[in-house]
């Protein structure tokens, strides 16, 4: 009972609401959600096309959409492996890139085989670009928070997933495939600005986990 009256509520606050000011890991959550938007179009207006706008059948979409899984499955941890020595940046950089061109290709590639490679594509963006993202935010997060870090990288999943799908089909429905997919290759290009943009260096690492 002692310890729960020493609680001061206004110290609990003011340190929620440190991360706000961490500049540098708002920036990060930011870059995140461009890419994240493009690859959630997997579940919002990639089948939609397929089936609506290209004729094809359901059963083919799921042949499709099975493309993904298995590769996920017997190429990813090895993949990971070999690029564990990688900057998590450049790794974030060429995970983004493959989903936009992958997502983006489909502006010029109509036929199915070609949107199987696409998919390929994409989905080795998928494998280097999850995983980096992670790895980077518990590089970046002090370590006393890494939690609280966690859970506001996982945020962004959430608000792409929220936003992704219904943005992607609103854009098929008005505007059509091509321009679609043009702005999928664009927001991936977003991110990979952005990462350009970051500034993550031993110094600050060390002020901010001493905190």
């Amino acid at each position: 009972i002692g310890e729960t009256e020493n609680i001061n509520p206004a110290s609990s606050i003011k340190h929620q609401a440190t991360i706000f000011k961490d500049k540098f890991f708002l920036f990060f959550l930011i870059s995140l959600i461009p890419v994240n938007i493009v690859f959630f179009q997997h579940i919002g207006a990639l089948p939609i096309y397929i089936v609506r706008d290209l004729g094809y059948s359901g059963a083919v979409f799921g042949f499709l959409s099975a493309i993904n899984t298995v590769i996920i499955i017997f190429v990813e941890v090895p993949l990971n492996n070999a690029m564990a020595h990688w900057d998590d940046k450049k790794a974030l950089a060429l995970g983004a890139i493959l989903c936009g061109i992958g997502f983006g290709l489909m502006a010029v590639w109509e036929k199915i085989y070609f949107i199987a490679f696409t998919i390929v594509i994409w989905t080795f963006g998928e494998m280097i670009f999850f995983p980096a993202s992670t790895s980077f935010t518990s590089s970046i997060s002090p370590e006393n928070r890494r939690g609280e870090y966690m859970g506001y990288f996982q945020m962004t999943f959430s608000i792409a997933l929220m936003f992704g799908p219904w943005f992607g089909t609103e854009i098929l429905d008005l505007f059509g495939s091509k321009v679609l997919w043009t702005i999928t290759f664009i927001l991936s290009a977003v991110t990979v600005v952005m990462i350009y943009f970051f500034k993550k260096n031993e110094k600050t690492l060390q002020v901010k986990n001493s905190k």
